[in-house]
């Protein structure tokens, strides 16, 4: 995105779930135009402490880092350049509801840089628009060997010990499905439906089975007054009890509610 930032009256947003991942991706940027190119700037910060991120340039564009968490700040402004910082820890609606718009008011660029995270809203968003040959989309997969510094023999110790899911998805980058592992047959494209909708006040499971060997697993589930059952979603994962908790966390924060009764 650095590219973007030597044109003329340029808005350039750096957007994450949380400021630490926004710092990432802003100080590639900082080191390539600040550092490296030396560009004078109007203004400049990188305080990720308080969530102060800024380039402001004396040709009127200015790049700014920012968090979901501070929703009012996504508001009110056409963008030419959207970078989402992990984006598949955003919630989809950040996206759908106030950046998408942004970005459509200046008919701009949107950069996903992310892990994948199963299936999820930047699946059906980003990649399945560019597997179908959209021709405004764009995606690719990447090991984390494409980094010519990236530790081999790490690499080689994450293949022994991880299952081979996670190992696909945090290492090689890839979509991985942690879902349908008895029906071999599974294609979330043929024999899951995104037009249902659960009901707020449907009361929502949650379902754990701890499995520290092979992989935690957790359901989430909403049942109706007249007990039909929707699967909403699920996490298959082998990690320490403190990173499952985060990943509930996480699902339960995206879907917007919390959880009426866990088993």
């Amino acid at each position: 995105g650095s590219w973007m930032a030597m044109h003329p009256k340029k808005n350039i947003w750096l957007v994450g779930s949380e400021y630490d991942l926004v710092g990432k991706e802003f100080e590639y940027m900082w080191q390539d135009l600040i550092v490296t190119l030396k560009l004078p700037v109007v203004r400049k910060a990188r305080d990720p402490r308080n969530g102060n991120f800024l380039m402001e340039f004396p040709w009127g564009t200015k790049v700014e880092g920012k968090s979901e968490k501070v929703i009012n700040t996504l508001l009110g402004q056409g963008l030419d350049l959207l970078i989402l910082c992990e984006g598949a820890k955003l919630k989809k609606l950040t996206y759908t509801r106030f950046l998408r718009r942004a970005i459509a008011r200046r008919e701009g660029t949107v950069i996903c840089n992310t892990t994948p995270s199963g299936y999820n809203w930047v699946y059906d968003n980003f990649m399945i628009p560019a597997q179908n040959g959209h021709e405004l989309y764009w995606a690719g997969v990447y090991n984390v060997l494409s980094n010519p510094f990236y530790s081999r023999q790490e690499y080689g110790l994450a293949r022994e010990e991880l299952s081979k899911e996670i190992f696909q998805e945090q290492f090689q980058g890839k979509f991985v499905r942690f879902s349908g592992l008895v029906f071999n047959n599974f294609d979330r494209r043929i024999h899951c439906v995104d037009h249902i909708r659960l009901d707020d006040e449907w009361p929502l499971w949650m379902f754990i089975d701890l499995n520290h060997s092979k992989g935690h697993q957790v359901l989430f589930m909403g049942i109706s007054p007249w007990e039909q059952r929707l699967f909403v979603d699920e996490i298959f994962h082998k990690c320490d009890l403190k990173e499952l908790a985060a990943m509930i966390r996480q699902k339960v924060r995206m879907m917007g509610r919390h959880t009426n009764f866990c088993v």
